[in-house]
This record gives C-alpha cells, sequence and structure tokens, in this order.
C-alpha cells in the first residue's frame, strides 16, 4: 500500500470514528431521538431489500420457469423418437425416418445440455433469493426488536412520570393535610383563650354579685360599716379641719 493510499484509508476510518461518535454523543443526549433515528435507517434499507427480493424472486421464477420449457421440450422429443422408433421398425426401409431420428436425437442431446445449464441458474439464483431473503429477515427483526424496546422503554417512562406526579400529588396533599390539621391546633388555641376569658369573666361576675350582695345583706341590717366601706376612700382623701357641709 503506498504512502496515499494509507492517508485515504485513515481519513475513512477517521470519518467512520467521527460519525460513531457522533451517534454515541446523540443517543446520549436524546436516545429517543436517536433510536427512532436507527429505525428509520433500518426501513430505509428493508425498503432497498425488498426490492432487491421482488427481482430476486422474479430472476429465479424466471430460472424456473425455462428450465420447466425445457423440460417440456425434451419430453415432446422423446415421445417424437418414440413415433419414430414405431415407424421405423414397420418400415425399416425408408431411410428419412432414420435420418429425422438423428436429428431429434442431436436436438435431444441439446435439450439435455440446456436442461443442466437451467438447473445451475436456478440453483444461482435460489441461492441469491435465499441470501436477500436471510438478509430481510434478520434487518425486519433487528427493526421490529428496536421498536419493542423503544415502546418498551417508552412504557417504562410513561409509567415512571405518571408515579412521579402521583408521588407529587400525595406530597401536596399530605402537606395540605398537615396545614389544615395546624389551622385546627390555631383554633383551639383560640378556643382556650376565649374559654380562659369565659371563666375569668364569670369569676368576675361572681365575685361582683358576691359583694353587691353583701352590700344589700349589710344595709338591710343597718350595718354602718357598708358605708365606710363603700365610702372609706372618699374619707380619707377629703379628711381636713374644713367644714364638709358648709353651705349646705
Amino acid at each position: 500500500m503506498g504512502f496515499l493510499d494509507f492517508l485515504g484509508s485513515f481519513g475513512k476510518a477517521k470519518v467512520e470514528e467521527g460519525v460513531k461518535a457522533s451517534a454515541a454523543a446523540l443517543a446520549r443526549l436524546d436516545p429517543e431521538a436517536a433510536t427512532q433515528a436507527q429505525i428509520d435507517m433500518l426501513d430505509r434499507k428493508l425498503a432497498s431489500l425488498r426490492e432487491r427480493l421482488v427481482k430476486a424472486q422474479r430472476a429465479y421464477d424466471k430460472d424456473v420457469q425455462e428450465t420447466k420449457d425445457w423440460q417440456a421440450k425434451e419430453e415432446r422429443t422423446l415421445q417424437a423418437l418414440k413415433i419414430l422408433k414405431s415407424r421405423y421398425e414397420a418400415n425399416p426401409s425408408d431411410s428419412s425416418i432414420m435420418e429425422n431420428a438423428r436429428r431429434l436425437r442431436d436436438s435431444m442431446d441439446n435439450i439435455h445440455l440446456n436442461i443442466e445449464r437451467e438447473k445451475r441458474e436456478d440453483a444461482q439464483a435460489k441461492a441469491i433469493l435465499e441470501q436477500v431473503q436471510s438478509l430481510y429477515d434478520k434487518v425486519k427483526q433487528r427493526r421490529m426488536d428496536i421498536r419493542s424496546k423503544l415502546d418498551e422503554a417508552r412504557g417504562r417512562m410513561e409509567s415512571a412520570k405518571v408515579r412521579e406526579e402521583q408521588a407529587k400529588l400525595r406530597e401536596q396533599e399530605t402537606k395540605e393535610l398537615a396545614d389544615m390539621e395546624g389551622g385546627f391546633d390555631d383554633i383551639g388555641i383560640a378556643l382556650d383563650a376565649m374559654n380562659k376569658a369565659a371563666e375569668d369573666a364569670e369569676k368576675h361576675a361572681a365575685v361582683a354579685n358576691l359583694s353587691a350582695d353583701e352590700i344589700a345583706e349589710r344595709g338591710a341590717t343597718g350595718d354602718e360599716d357598708v358605708l365606710a366601706d363603700i365610702l372609706g376612700d372618699s374619707r380619707k382623701k377629703g379628711s381636713s379641719s374644713a367644714d364638709p357641709f358648709a353651705g349646705l
């Protein structure tokens, strides 16, 4: 290999390596898109292989038909030879019968050679057809496997997404219930405060009622201490040498 050939091969290898690296990068960034791209590529291969498969099938069918035609011709020639044989046996002095028989025998040999050739061509055409069919089946199966795995991966992703959304909803619901429970605690605190205030008010009312009853009871008995209790502070504050009733 010359230096230029080496450079060409090296450059081609680098290009192929770059293509593979780009494909790998794409697969990492967007695996679904990369997988779909591979499926599209396989679809194009399948379309091309279908065309070749149709052509190979037609070529094989044509070769088989040609073989059958030669075999049919051989059979007709053989029947003609049998007829000539019968005629020759009935009239052995007729030289034209023998001459025609020799021509048919030569034709039979040529037909036999063509049949053998057609059979070989049939075998070659069948081998090509089977090769194309095998490749087509492999690519088709590969495409089905990738398609199935892609659908499975999509299903798993969608299922995981649903589970994630359900988890978020449960988390949100739990938080809302916790907030509501906290609100109930606040209401309980407020009710406790109201009940405490009510208890204090009831106590104050009870004390006030008790004082009023006591004052009424003392007034009914003529107890002067009641006025002293009521006016005690005023007396203390107003006590002086001046006449409190001056001017009355």
